[in-house]
């Protein structure tokens, strides 16, 4: 008896995967524009989990399609390594550059306050000597005591207003400087603007009295007393009143008395340059040298700067 036949093979199911493990077998093709074997994805749907390449165009980051951007990315961040005073005169160039009209406005009153002022006022009191003379070639020393006297009274009041309007110019230049260091811009309306006045002349009393008594260490104390009160000016703009400015700005430049004697001694050549150009320079070092010395307060304390 033989035995009956076997049914038929049935196909199989469609993607029952009937080729051997491994995909195709050797020299097979796969056809153009088929399923790739090992289970690729069809366009368009998301990778597996796991796979690499990059992320979707808009997918991959949290909260959008940008990725996450890093700390300090533009704002105000602490500086970067240590102090440095040419650091700081490096920084108030960029900042006077990048805020050049505001600033050499102020530079322009400054330098025709303190230095125009003085001398409208000296050779008014040239020609009151002159004058009282009562002849046009009067002999060396033959002028009245009168004429001395108002001579040296309108010397005296020149240098004491040219002084006042520098201070007052000077504070709005600051005001100004520490606007950019904290935001990298200024313009001439803010600059004479969140200024207290009182608490600032009463801190310059303050700080005229105590140079003028250093005066009578052999003129010595005064230049010294005026290095380690610098800073005054800045403390009082900071929100700290008379007497807690010049303790700040004291304890500041003794905690950090190398750095800022370094300041200092370019400031003083900053000074024999701008009489060296007739005072012309100080349009531009004045401004720069008060952002470089408000720089330094803020990044000896580690607060925060504005890059330029």
């Amino acid at each position: 008896m033989t035995e009956p036949p076997y049914p038929p093979q049935q196909p199989p199911p469609p993607g029952s995967g009937d080729s051997p493990r491994g995909g195709q077998p050797y020299g097979g093709a796969q056809p153009y524009g088929g399923a790739q074997p090992g289970g690729n994805q069809p366009y368009g749907a998301p990778p597996p989990p796991g796979a690499g390449g990059q992320p979707a165009y808009g997918g991959g980051y949290s909260g959008g399609g940008m990725p996450p951007v890093p700390p300090g990315g533009g704002g105000p961040a602490p500086i970067s390594g240590p102090y440095s005073p040419l650091d700081a005169v490096s920084y108030g160039w960029r900042a006077f550059a990048a805020n050049a009209g505001p600033f050499a406005v102020m530079g322009v009153l400054l330098v025709v306050v303190t230095v125009g002022v003085q001398m409208i006022f000296n050779a008014a009191g040239g020609g009151l000597e002159f004058y009282s003379s009562g002849t046009l070639d009067p002999e060396p020393g033959e002028t009245s005591p009168g004429a001395s006297l108002g001579s040296a009274l309108l010397q005296m009041t020149g240098g004491m207003l040219s002084s006042f309007l520098g201070w007052l110019i000077g504070l709005a230049v600051l005001r100004g400087a520490l606007d950019v260091v904290d935001t990298g811009r200024t313009s001439l309306g803010e600059m004479w603007t969140r200024i207290p006045w009182g608490q600032a002349f009463v801190a310059g009393l303050l700080m005229w009295f105590a140079a003028f008594l250093g005066f009578f260490v052999l003129c010595v104390g005064m230049f010294v007393v005026t290095f380690f009160l610098w800073y005054v000016n800045v403390a009082v703009l900071d929100g700290a009143d008379p007497v807690d400015s010049l303790k700040a700005s004291f304890a500041f430049v003794r905690d950090n008395l190398a750095d800022n004697l370094l300041l200092c001694l370019i400031g003083v050549g900053a000074v024999v340059a701008t009489i060296c150009t007739c005072y012309l320079g100080g349009i531009v070092l004045g401004p720069l040298m008060t952002i470089a010395a408000a720089y330094t307060w803020r990044a000896l304390q580690g607060r925060p700067i504005h890059p330029v």
